[in-house]
């Protein structure tokens, strides 16, 4: 038989029906486990709670840092995409994280710490280390590095130029330390990149002016000396604003390259810095800011600021000066906007795909090869333009054109001169007097408070952990339950329950059997209102013409308490003024007549054997209307025996006798004693105990029954049920009964 036959699936309830079944059953199973659940849940709390009270306060410093946005272009005028505040903010964040940085803020703590007199080291757990001699040592600087990744935390609000350097401890001293030494290591470094920013541009923007003034001192010389050959003094017009519109063109070309030329400069300084780490990081960088976003965009933007540059120069009305710069700014924002999107993207995806020690080079890197893409695509919008002016200058007369050449050089040469000229003295300027941009708004000294560790949640945790775990064991113990616990369990089953037995152990003395008999030791109960109930059910259990009376009592396994059932059974029919016989057929090992203190023979046994009358084996039990038949002699063929023709005329006999008769039978799976029974008698109740039937015993049994004769099995009765006050109405009632008769009998 296999396991889908083991269990009975009762095909009339609907999913529904089952689904509540179910609920119920585990319901009430898991209410027997409540103490463990409690004991576990109460446990789990206790756990988190001593557990949270034994981890020390955590504390946290956060100084705020207000970062100013760094230029990137070099010559002022010139407008080069530099990528949104909140990507420049991202840059600087990386640049904090990074591994020169924290080298520098470890430095700068170590330094700090050998300038304290008597510190107090148990309040720089992080800073000083504790032997085995139970003495302490100051942490060596390459650890610390590697330890600030871990305790500080670098953030930013959105959309403000702010940055927040959170440190955990602890120690509150330690966390103010390591954050304010943190924000001003930053700045010093910061201010310290910004020097050598701005002397290289002096320097660079120094040997450029000296090459522009000698080209523009030539320039003037050339264009002197054909004025006096030629005569020619001025130009028309049109050729005027033709000659304007080129040198505007040939200046920017020529301030692009200048720019092109620091740009490479720079390029090449971080990639000799980054080759000492990992050559590898150039070409990925640079395949980054190739990308085709980058390059559509940033032509277009090009394309738009050079022909605003070129045609701004030609106009000399302020008003039409104004309507037209701010047309081509909107277009210019707008294309913009996006760019720094896509900027912002792969600034923060470029720095996540990077080691620590190589963030800050290789956002430098990349920023310089977004300026170097950006300045190409206009030296190539440039010369386009300047081929197209060059082609008309060319339609002009021979000397006119020699003259317009010679006047657009110096014009370029004057306007190139003069933009070097002004950005040299403004990086003079800004390298003597520079001061940091970015400073400390807020030191973190009244965050004092400890943040952590959350008590109360770790509380609730464990309480929560420990209800889990008790409800785990619970339904541990119900899945791999072998046995039948609760009624529940059986009707979820699709078993038609008849009712169900509380604890009789409770009340009984197992060294004297005749106490089983509780309806006559013992008849208001509980138990034995359970048996009135049983009575009841069995009654209406058959409604047919021919009145039930054979009723075979069995059960599945030895021990189930059926002769139990069958005593208590019987004297609750014959308290219904029936007149009830209760027979022993357990002609194996044979017990009831030991509840009514009888010798066991002669009984039903030496009767069928013909060695007694019927009258010899009857015998009233002292309880009214009941009589009893006992086993007698054990036959050495029982079954052959309680099969034969004599077993059927007895029991007509004794139907016509009782109202009632009674067969406490032997188990169905250890002998065939019950089966033939089971065919021989009116119906029949199969019996259960709690906590100790085996399931696949019982149901196989139960289905065993269903398959002779499904007309002929009553159904089910669940013995020695130990339910408490949790269980709820359903089951309570027995104790609202229970307490009078507790009163009475006291």
């Amino acid at each position: 038989m296999n396991k889908n036959q083991d269990i009975l699936v009762d095909e009339s309830k609907s999913g529904t029906e089952t689904t509540i079944n179910d609920i119920r059953f585990y319901f009430f199973s898991i209410l027997k486990y409540k103490y463990i659940i409690l004991i576990t849940t109460i446990v789990g709390f206790f756990v988190a709670f001593f557990f949270a009270r034994s981890l020390p306060n955590i504390y946290q410093s956060k100084v705020q840092i207000n970062v100013e946005k760094k230029q990137q272009s070099i010559l002022t005028g010139l407008s080069v995409s530099e990528g949104s505040a909140g990507s420049d903010i991202q840059s600087q964040i990386a640049i904090m994280k990074g591994y020169y940085v924290r080298e520098i803020v470890a430095q700068s703590i170590l330094d700090t710490i050998n300038l304290m007199k008597d510190v107090d080291k148990s309040l720089y757990p992080n800073l000083f280390i504790k032997n085995k001699e139970n003495s302490y040592n100051l942490i060596k600087e390459d650890g610390l590095r590697k330890r600030l990744e871990g305790m500080a935390s670098i953030t930013a609000p959105r959309n403000l130029n702010i940055i927040d350097i959170s440190v955990k401890s602890t120690s509150f001293p330690e966390a103010s330390l390591i954050s304010i030494i943190y924000a001003n290591s930053y700045l010093s470094y910061s201010l310290e990149l910004s020097k050598s920013e701005l002397t290289l541009k002096r320097k660079f923007l120094e040997a450029e002016k000296e090459k522009k003034f000698n080209e523009l001192s030539v320039a003037e010389n050339n264009l002197e000396n054909f004025q006096k050959q030629n005569g020619i003094v001025d130009v028309q017009q049109n050729v005027s604003e033709l000659l304007g519109k080129s040198s505007e063109v040939e200046n920017l070309k020529n301030l692009n390259k200048i720019e092109l030329n620091a740009v490479n400069i720079q390029i090449n300084n971080l990639r000799n810095k980054i080759s000492e780490i990992n050559p590898e990081v150039d070409l990925f960088v640079n395949s980054q800011a190739n990308q085709s976003k980058f390059v559509v965009l940033s032509n277009e933007i090009a394309n738009l600021e050079v022909k605003r540059d070129i045609e701004l120069s030609t106009i000399d009305n302020p008003q039409v000066f104004s309507k037209v710069e701010t047309d081509y700014n909107k277009k210019i924002n707008s294309l913009k906007s996006q760019y720094d999107k896509y900027y912002e993207e792969f600034v923060i995806g470029i720095t996540s795909l990077t080691p620590d020690n190589k963030n800050d080079l290789t956002t430098e890197l990349f920023k310089a090869n977004i300026q170097k893409q950006t300045i190409q695509n206009k030296i190539g919008i440039v010369n386009s333009l300047s081929n197209l002016y060059n082609a008309q200058i060319k339609t002009l007369p021979t000397q006119v054109i020699e003259y317009a050449k010679l006047e657009r050089d110096k014009l370029a040469a004057e306007k190139l001169y003069a933009a070097l000229e002004s950005n040299y003295q403004e990086a003079l300027i800004n390298e003597r007097t520079q001061t940091i941009k970015s400073y400390v708004i807020d030191p973190g000294y009244d965050d004092n408070s400890p943040i952590g560790p959350d008590r109360r949640n770790m509380n609730m945790f464990g309480l929560i952990a420990g209800l889990i775990l008790g409800l785990a064991f619970a339904l541990m113990r119900i899945y791999f339950n072998k046995n039948i616990s609760t009624p529940e369990e059986l009707e979820a089953k699709g078993v038609s329950l008849l009712s169900w037995i509380p604890n009789i152990e409770l009340i009984t003395d197992k060294s004297d059997p005749t106490n089983d008999f509780i309806v006559a030791k013992k008849p208001t109960s509980q138990i034995s209102e359970a048996f009135k109930a049983l009575r009841t059910r069995i009654t209406f259990a058959k409604l047919e013409d021919k009145p039930l009376k054979t009723i075979l009592i069995t059960s599945s396994l030895p021990s189930d308490g059926k002769t139990i059932v069958s005593v208590n059974l019987a004297g609750s029919f014959a308290l219904d003024n029936k007149k009830v016989l209760l027979i022993d057929c357990d002609l194996r090992k044979p017990r009831v007549h030991t509840v009514f203190d009888f010798d066991r023979f002669p009984g039903l046994s030496d009767y069928l054997f013909h060695h007694v009358n019927f009258d010899d084996i009857v015998r009233e039990s002292g309880f009214h209307n009941l009589s009893v038949i006992t086993a007698g002699t054990i036959p050495p063929n029982p079954s052959e025996m309680l099969g034969s023709l004599q077993m059927k005329k007895f029991l007509e006999l004794v139907e016509s006798k009782y109202d009632i008769v009674l067969l406490d039978s032997p188990p169905l799976i250890s002998v065939t004693d019950s089966e033939i029974l089971y065919n021989l008698t009116d119906g029949t109740v199969l019996v259960a105990q709690a906590e100790k039937t085996d399931k696949k015993a019982f149901f196989k049994t139960y289905n065993q029954l269903k398959r002779i004769n499904p007309h002929n099995l009553l159904g089910a009765v669940l013995n020695n049920f130990k339910f408490n006050t949790s269980y709820g109405y359903y089951y309570n009632y027995y104790y609202y009964y229970s307490g009078d008769s507790k009163k009475k009998n006291s």
